[in-house]
């Protein structure tokens, strides 16, 4: 996706900060799921960024299931008591993830339609334009 009018800048820096995160992490065996799409900024004000397969804005999600993510992800699960295990534990995961990270890197501007859940569970953040408390 091409992005204008944004300084992709920041984004590509914080997508950069999430993926060490996630490897430090790893290497002292936490596997937090942060999901690390890629960002190439261009200009100050334009860049490229990957789109993240099967994932849609917390914003869609509640509209399309009355406001109950629950539903959402059981209805990903399709019954599966062992799948729905693993989606409800990679949101959780996902969820403390993020929230340790955006709370060190001071992002602002959250609101649903900068925050995404995948169809496995997973959480992630996008558009990272207010960062270290600005």
């Amino acid at each position: 996706m091409f992005k204008n009018g944004d300084d992709t800048r920041q984004d590509q820096l914080i997508l950069q900060l999430l993926s060490l995160f996630d490897q430090l992490l790893r290497q002292i065996n936490i596997n937090l799921p942060f999901t690390c799409f890629k960002c190439l900024a261009c200009s100050k004000d334009d860049g490229i960024m990957e789109f993240v397969k099967d994932s849609q804005t917390i914003q869609e999600t509640r509209l399309k299931y009355d406001e109950d993510l629950s539903k959402f992800l059981a209805e990903k699960a399709d019954g599966d008591k062992k799948r729905r295990k693993e989606i409800d534990e990679n949101y959780l995961l996902s969820n403390a993830a993020y929230a340790a990270a955006t709370y060190l890197l001071a992002l602002g501007d959250r609101h649903l339609e900068n925050l995404m859940v995948c169809d496995d569970g997973k959480f992630f953040h996008l558009d990272f334009g207010f960062i270290f408390g600005k």
